[in-house]
């Protein structure tokens, strides 16, 4: 019987728990009309009522769950408190096994009013379910006064709720967490205690229930432990400065502050003038707190604190509510914590630099309000210490990230949800930077234009959430991905239709595989460098549309990937291919489509590369004139360059320099003079070379063109033969 009781006061204390602390929870009874009990439930809203089992009632059957009178639909979504109640229908009965001589009583429930609550007709000795029952809001149901039917009936039972109202236990504690006092609050009342404890130089500003301030002269809604806060107050330390703390900087009407104070205050005017800005009046300086005299006129605290000596800096008076201009306001600082609880920082438009090559270990970003912020700019630059979280931050009127997290030093930046949708420069914004975590999910760059080097040199092992990045607007991605240690990118949803320029986007970086295949390339003009001593194994560019390419310098030097099958490229604009393939380490590089007609320079094209075999025959050269290096340290068994017309090159210095080639053939260079052809052929090992016109004409330098050369020529001009007899080295072989 005791078990019972303490169940009954335990559910009815939740349930009044639940519908008064305003959880959006509801209760949802079940009335079994003398029927076994069940259970209520706790249903959240919007959420369905979870249909019981039908409950037992002797000489019935159980017809429906009914609400004030209709049946109740179980998919239907609980928005308050409410009672289900069953009904049933009578059993039929045999009358022959009737049984008119058993005993039965009735047991009466009465509510707090003496009103009837039910009624249940029960057979002599039998257990009844008792009936749920529901305070009045600010009591909670204890038991009932007569509780005989818990051991069975036995005769007539009347009993009535036993109620108590609800006390909530308020306790009030110091600044020191001390508690200084401690009472009992009933249902619907106030907390009595108005003592407020008094502190040296601050001011109360009120009772906090955790972050939230509590009023005092509200009703009390619950059981809570309340702390006094306070802020502090300028005391007689404070120095209202004079003119002789300062010294002119000699532009703009600027000061320097030269005193030693260390509790300061900006006097309205200096040498008779208002002061408008105090840029760089305390850098390099050791105060410790700033307040103005009228801060109503300060429009610029640019670089104020810049490289402050002090290690403490206190803002909390810093009356910041009319400044616009904040760059460089805490350049280099070196702080254990800066509180922005104070700062106000509303009609601010400029935070470029704000905090560049600054360190501060404890700080909270979301107490800054930038809604008018326009240029964030370097704002955390080379930045150390506390993570940097600015996804709580209104940047919806910025305009410029360039370099915004430029070379910072930390564990962890979030810029997740940010809303930067004016943001037209992300430039450099993560490069350099040596975060381990860096959260860009819906990162908002549906307006940006330049990306140059976002991402380049980011020490983060993952940089999750960059295929949720808008690129449908951007120019430039140069150097995008250059350098980045993160080994899976996913960059298959960008958009890159309105991109001109890739030069480096993918430079020395880590990724060891990319997919280009949505990659839109109509419109680039410079893919210089694109793949240089990039780690990714495998390059499918078949999707790639280079006709307006203008520039390939190095696009696949010192790469990875062992096949570059670059068939379908369309190179007829390009005008630089140099060192285009140098230290490739392609084996199979296909360039049969390639249309050479326009390229101006080829030197070092394919110096030191790996590739085995090398059709260049559809190469038109009568535009390029630089071939310096283009096939030097290469190894081919053939190399066929006789369509080569070399008319306009006046540059072969080494050419085919230490390269391991068994038959050579050399195309015409015609009738010309001065024309370089320096270490030519230098320590190269060439079993047959065939020339065809060849002349070494009038001022033209050959200095060590075949110096440590191992070479059989297979034909040459008779002149020609003349001619390199007169260049005859001990280490080279040359027959008619």
């Amino acid at each position: 019987m005791v078990k019972k009781w303490i169940s009954t006061v335990i559910i009815l204390l939740f349930t009044f728990i639940l519908t008064s602390c305003n959880t959006k929870t509801y209760v949802v009874s079940f009335d079994t009309d003398g029927g076994s009990l069940i259970e209520h439930q706790n249903i959240k809203e919007n959420k369905k009522v979870i249909k019981p089992d039908d409950p037992i009632k002797d000489g019935f059957e159980f017809n429906l769950w009914t609400v004030d009178g209709k049946e109740y639909d179980f998919n239907k979504k609980v928005k308050e408190s409410f009672v289900i109640k069953a009904t049933w229908k009578k059993e039929e009965t045999n009358n022959n096994n009737d049984n008119n001589d058993e005993t039965t009583y009735i047991v009466t429930f009465l509510n707090e009013d003496d009103e009837v609550i039910k009624e249940v007709e029960v057979n002599e000795g039998e257990f009844i379910n008792v009936p749920e029952y529901i305070a009045p809001d600010g009591y909670m149901h204890v038991g009932w006064d007569n509780d005989e039917f818990y051991d069975g009936v036995y005769a007539d039972i009347t009993t009535k709720v036993i109620i108590e109202i609800i006390t909530f236990n308020v306790k009030f504690f110091d600044i020191n967490d001390e508690l200084i006092y401690e009472e009992e609050v009933k249902w619907g009342d106030k907390a009595t205690f108005k003592d407020v404890p008094e502190e040296e130089n601050k001011e109360f500003i009120g009772w906090y229930y955790y972050d939230d301030i509590f009023d005092i002269d509200e009703i009390v809604p619950y059981s809570m432990d309340l702390k006094a806060k306070y802020k502090n107050v300028m005391g007689d330390n404070y120095k209202l400065l004079t003119d002789d703390d300062f010294q002119p900087l000699g532009y703009n009407n600027l000061y320097k502050y030269i005193g030693s104070e260390r509790y300061v205050v900006v006097p309205e005017k200096i040498n008779g003038e208002t002061v408008k800005s105090t840029e760089y009046m305390f850098a390099n300086t050791n105060v410790i707190s700033v307040s103005f005299e009228t801060p109503e006129n300060i429009k610029n605290t640019s670089y104020m604190f810049s490289y402050l000596k002090s290690d403490t800096l206190l803002l909390e008076f810093l009356d910041t509510l009319h400044v616009e201009n904040m760059q460089g306001m805490f350049e280099g600082v070196n702080l254990y914590e800066l509180d922005f609880t104070y700062f106000n920082t509303e009609n601010v438009t400029n935070m470029n630099a704000m905090f560049r090559s600054s360190t501060i270990e404890n700080f909270d970003l979301s107490l800054l309000n930038t809604k008018n912020v326009l240029n964030m700019e370097s704002m955390f630059e080379r930045f150390s210490g506390g993570d940097l979280i600015l996804n709580k931050l209104d940047v919806s009127n910025v305009l410029n990230m360039k370099s915004l997290f430029e070379a910072a030093d930390v564990y962890k930046i979030d810029v997740s949800n940010l809303n930067s949708k004016k943001v037209t420069d992300m430039s450099r914004m993560f490069f350099n930077n040596r975060a381990k975590v860096v959260n860009i999910k819906n990162l908002n760059t549906e307006s940006v234009l330049n990306m140059r080097s976002m991402f380049r040199n980011t020490q983060a092992e993952f940089l999750s959430f960059v295929d949720t990045l808008d690129t449908s607007s951007v120019e430039n991605m140069e150097y995008m991905f250059s350098e980045v240690k993160a080994k899976n990118i996913n960059v298959s949803t960008f958009q890159t239709s309105n991109v001109v320029s890739m030069s480096s986007m993918f430079a020395r970086t880590s990724i060891t595989n990319i997919d280009l295949s949505t990659f839109d390339t109509s419109n680039v003009t410079n893919m210089s460098l694109m793949f240089y001593y990039a780690s990714t194994k495998e390059l499918d560019l078949s999707s790639f549309n280079t006709s307006n390419v203008e520039d390939m310098r190095s696009m696949f030097e010192g790469t990875s990937a062992k096949t570059l099958d670059l068939s379908t490229f369309d190179t007829s604009n390009v005008t630089n291919m140099s060192k285009m393939f140098y230290n490739s380490k392609a084996e199979d590089i296909n360039i049969s489509s390639f249309n050479t007609e326009n390229v101006r320079n080829m030197e070092y094209m394919f110096s030191n590369s790996k590739v085995s075999e090398l059709n260049v025959s559809n190469f038109d050269v009568t535009k390029v004139t630089r071939f310096n290096n283009m096939f030097s340290g290469i190894t081919l068994d053939e190399l066929d360059l006789s369509n080569f017309n070399n008319t306009g090159a006046n540059l072969y210095i080494s050419m085919f320099a230490n390269s391991k080639i068994n038959t050579l053939y050399f195309g015409n260079m015609g009738d010309r003079t001065s024309v370089n052809f320096n270490s030519m052929f230098s320590n190269a090992k060439i079993d047959t070379l065939y020339f065809e016109e060849f002349h070494l004409k009038a001022n033209s330098t050959t200095s060590g063109m075949f110096r440590g050369a191992n070479i059989n020529i297979g034909y040459a001009h008779a002149d020609l033969i003349d001619e390199l007899n007169a260049l005859y080295e001990d280490n080279i072989f040359i027959t008619k």
